[in-house]
């Protein structure tokens, strides 16, 4: 488990948090303000720090635009293959994901010697929070990249689900022939 912070007060109440998941058994805390924004120039470096320190088998992230980012260019950096959006383990080194569009399933095999993939979160069931007791470990951070500096950050707020976590998705199209019948849609949010 391997989480980067910028700010020392931040970063001990998410570790304290992911102690508590249950199979969690260590987490690693770096502390850097270049990790401001988590942008994954100065991140790369840290994870294959990070990963040649301890010599991790797996590195995953979550199927997000951030784990979409990130996880290639440090694929790139270890010369292996990275699995997109995986939906199960079936062992240390065969994983389902989805192909054509996610209508069909594939099962693949990675004969890579650090396994990277992104987990489509929505496909697993959430940890239980309560059993856990990991230690939590300090790493040292490389040298700042420098390549890049986080300014800000704008969200958009919706009123509507967000699409990625949804366990399910209704759509509408010409079949409703009017904007005002999409109103029927907003009825079905779970």
């Amino acid at each position: 488990m391997f989480t980067a912070i910028n700010r020392r007060s931040l970063g001990q109440l998410v570790a304290d948090q992911i102690s508590k998941v249950q199979g969690v058994k260590k987490i690693l805390v770096a502390q850097h303000d270049c990790y401001k924004g988590l942008l994954p120039e100065e991140l790369t470096p840290l994870i294959l720090a990070t990963q040649k320190q301890f010599n991790f088998t797996h590195v995953c992230a979550g199927a997000s635009a951030f784990g979409k980012n990130l996880l290639p260019r440090v694929s790139a950096k270890l010369d292996v293959a990275t699995l997109s959006d995986i939906t199960e383990v079936k062992s240390q080194d065969t994983f389902v994901r989805t192909i054509y569009a996610g209508n069909a399933l594939a099962t693949v095999k990675c004969n890579e010697e650090v396994k990277v993939f992104t987990v489509r979160g929505t496909s697993f069931e959430p940890a239980a929070v309560e059993r856990g007791s990991a230690a939590t470990e300090q790493v040292a951070s490389p040298s700042p990249a420098g390549m890049s500096e986080w300014l800000e950050q704008s969200l958009t707020k919706s009123d509507r689900p967000e699409l990625t976590s949804a366990k399910v998705v209704v759509s509408g199209g010409r079949g409703l022939k009017s904007g005002e019948n999409f109103k029927l849609l907003y009825d079905l949010q779970v």
